[in-house]
């Protein structure tokens, strides 16, 4: 079978041009050909995709905590003995969820009083003078109001304790003369989350530990 096709745009004198239909296994049309070149770059596509995809992704916004397998978890890696409310718990252990969920780092870790069954953790946001306490897994809610209480009213001498869990304080006054608020509750902890006014003093790291400290010492 032949088909006539114009060649060009010369149709003024009718040339013409024919091809023979290839057989059933030959690879010599052009539309065949094209077709197999198509769905051979997708098959290739593809295969690199599957490939690229099996990789560990690296940098972007990764918020994977080393250790777990999304980020979301908070299991350890490596030894996992410390005891409940050891400075290892409280900067490992609790320390990933937190890493996954805020991006900060430990600066800080206590080992609780009497009267607390859980560890004590002091935050540092990176990169300004924000910090983050944390009191728990294991903490009651009444005994972590409580250490709220105690670190809010060591930072400001006078001021009103937070009345409770999950409250706004914005406290204009104190001996740092700073503005610290927004009370937290994350994964079911207890999460203080102060925030350092821009415009005041920067709260140096000995300070911070002073603080936790002084907390720890009220809640017996």
């Amino acid at each position: 079978m032949e088909w006539p096709i114009l060649a060009g745009s010369d149709t003024s004198k009718g040339a013409t041009t024919t091809v023979t239909e290839p057989g059933p296994t030959t690879m010599s049309h052009p539309h065949t050909a094209r077709t197999l070149l198509v769905w051979g770059t997708l098959a290739l596509a593809l295969a690199l995709s599957a490939c690229g995809s099996a990789k560990p992704t690296r940098g972007g916004t990764s918020t994977a905590v080393p250790g777990t397998s999304s980020g979301t978890s908070a299991a350890p890696s490596g030894d996992t003995s410390a005891a409940p409310g050891t400075v290892d718990q409280c900067s490992v252990l609790i320390a990933g969820d937190l890493r996954a969920a805020l991006g900060v780092a430990p600066i800080e870790a206590g080992t609780p009083k009497e009267g607390l069954t859980g560890p004590f953790c002091l935050w540092k946001l990176p990169n300004s003078d924000s910090f983050t306490v944390e009191i728990g897994p294991y903490v009651s809610p009444a005994e972590a109001e409580r250490v709220f209480e105690s670190l809010l009213t060591s930072v400001h001498q006078g001021g009103t304790p937070v009345a409770g869990l999950g409250d706004k304080a914005d406290f204009t006054t104190g001996e740092l003369g700073a503005n610290f608020s927004d009370i937290l509750v994350l994964t079911g902890r207890s999460i203080l989350h102060l925030r350092h006014n821009a415009h005041a003093a920067p709260i140096a790291q000995a300070t911070l530990t002073e603080l936790a400290n002084k907390a720890l010492e009220q809640v017996k």
